[in-house]
Order: C-alpha cells, then sequence, then structure tokens
C-alpha cells in the first residue's frame, strides 16, 4: 500500500481521496503526542528544531498547490515570538 501511495502523484490531496492520513495518525499518536505544534489539516507538514530546551524553530509546510487553513495548537508552555511567511508562488515560474 505505502508503494503504491508513494508513487501515486496526487493521491493524497485529491478532493476525492480515501482518508490514508489517518491510518499514519493513528499508528504515529504517541510519538505526535510530544510534539510542541499539533495539526488537523492532513495536508500541513510541521518539522521541528529543537535549539535550546526552552526555543525551538517550527517549519510548517503546505503540501499541496492551494490555499489551506487550520487552527494550530501550542503545547502549555511555548510560545510563539516571531512568524516568517512566504507565498512561494509556483506557478510563475519558468521551466
Amino acid at each position: 500500500m505505502e508503494n503504491h501511495l508513494a508513487n501515486t502523484a496526487g493521491i493524497f490531496n485529491n478532493p476525492t481521496a480515501s482518508p490514508y492520513w489517518l491510518i499514519y495518525k493513528e499508528i504515529g499518536k504517541a510519538q505526535l503526542n510530544k510534539h510542541i505544534i499539533t495539526k488537523n489539516q492532513p495536508m500541513l507538514a510541521i518539522t521541528e528544531y529543537l535549539i535550546q530546551s526552552d526555543k525551538c524553530i517550527a517549519v510548517i509546510i503546505n503540501m499541496t498547490p492551494n490555499a489551506v487553513t487550520d487552527r494550530l495548537s501550542i503545547k502549555s508552555g511555548w510560545s510563539i515570538t516571531k512568524i516568517y511567511y512566504v507565498n512561494h508562488d509556483i506557478s510563475n515560474k519558468k521551466t
């Protein structure tokens, strides 16, 4: 199944796609609970880089070509100090 999913373009972001992400959400529940930032939107990817015991950099990437919205949750004891936003429009890129 994973080979098929990995090699089928658009299988996750097709509006009629099966919610395969729910399998990974359940399998990874224990690990995901350790994260500082959690999400609900399956097409957002979050990578956390712990810089110091009280400082983390999070990179959040929209994995679709479309705008998405979500309400992120921040673990108690943490706060956001800076946000950098990049609107990377790939539609104007030259090939």
